[in-house]
């Protein structure tokens, strides 16, 4: 995460932006070209440039401008992107990490489950591991896997661990084993800070609704600005949010700033559709089918989609 506190830090000013620290924000993918081969289908075609992956062809689906275009790394891919369907017989290995908001340290004793996004109470999980002393587990899922890790328990470790799910996008096409970049670390949250950043747009828990963390990306795998997001379902008590540059959440903005954070809070459980688009070019970015249970937090990558 590029966000990190200690103990010295106060927790009001810690909590502002808890939003902002759940999913990263931070343009550290890469100190090398590998690191973007490594990181799947969605990044083919694209190199390391100032820690950031971006896309330099037309490779993959990708950025062509068109014959004696220019190649647009940010938003050309909008309509080219295609996911090869889940593999019924292939499997990857797949390292997740998960460290903590406050501190940033590993979550240690996590268990995991990788469950089939047709299978709401996870009945039959394609994997289960628990996270070692840097917050790591390994998963061997199908390749393409279309599906969630789902953490309901909080561990022993983390006590006060609101239940959680990660929307896995892209569907990842190979070994995914290499520790993700510092700031790219996936972060679980207190019930408390949870009920913190509630606060923050005037609101409360409802402990038989849900929550959405989503980082808007572009083409090139980085956050994007002005995007908007929008949702299939919503109850009386949802509240709809994208974070401002002081990295607090705001219910007036209408689209992503600069650290691509968006999302809903409340929610109705079940599945949720979301779908991105980006205004400026009246496109349509993305379109996402979420599993959201009550009472906890669900987060997702909102990329660019087939």
């Amino acid at each position: 995460m590029s966000l990190r506190f200690g103990a010295s830090v106060g927790g009001v000013a810690a909590l502002l932006v808890s939003c902002q620290a759940l999913v990263s924000s931070d343009v550290v993918q890469c100190n090398a070209d590998s690191d973007c081969a490594a990181r799947g289908v969605a990044f083919a075609g694209t190199r390391c440039e100032n820690h950031v992956c971006r896309a330099t062809s037309s490779a993959d689906g990708g950025v062509d401008g068109g014959e004696g275009g220019t190649a647009d790394p940010k938003w050309g891919c909008l309509g080219n992107v295609s996911w090869p369907p889940q593999s019924p017989t292939e499997k990857i290995r797949f390292l997740q990490r998960f460290h903590r908001l406050i501190g940033g340290t590993p979550i240690v004793g996590v268990h995991i489950k990788a469950c089939a996004s047709l299978d709401p109470e996870c009945a039959t999980p394609f994997a289960e591991a628990d996270t070692n002393a840097d917050g790591d587990a390994i998963l061997e899922i199908p390749r393409n896997f279309r599906g969630y890790f789902h953490m309901p328990v909080a561990p022993p470790s983390f006590p006060t661990m609101a239940p959680s799910l990660v929307a896995v996008y892209p569907p990842p096409d190979k070994d995914v084993l290499k520790p993700p970049a510092e700031g790219a670390v996936p972060i679980l949250v207190s019930i408390a800070e949870l009920d913190y950043l509630l606060s923050q747009v005037k609101s409360a828990a409802d402990p038989n609704l849900c929550h959405v963390f989503g980082l808007t990306t572009s083409c090139d795998g980085a956050p994007a600005a002005g995007v908007s997001l929008r949702t299939s379902i919503k109850d009386a008590k949802t509240i709809q949010y994208y974070n401002e540059g002081n990295g607090t959440p705001s219910v007036t903005a209408q689209a992503s700033d600069v650290t691509g954070h968006a999302g809903f809070l409340n929610l109705p459980a079940g599945i949720v559709s979301l779908e991105t688009q980006v205004p400026s070019l009246a496109r349509k970015a993305g379109s996402f089918s979420v599993l959201v249970k009550k009472g906890s937090v669900t987060t997702i990558y909102l990329v660019p989609t087939p």
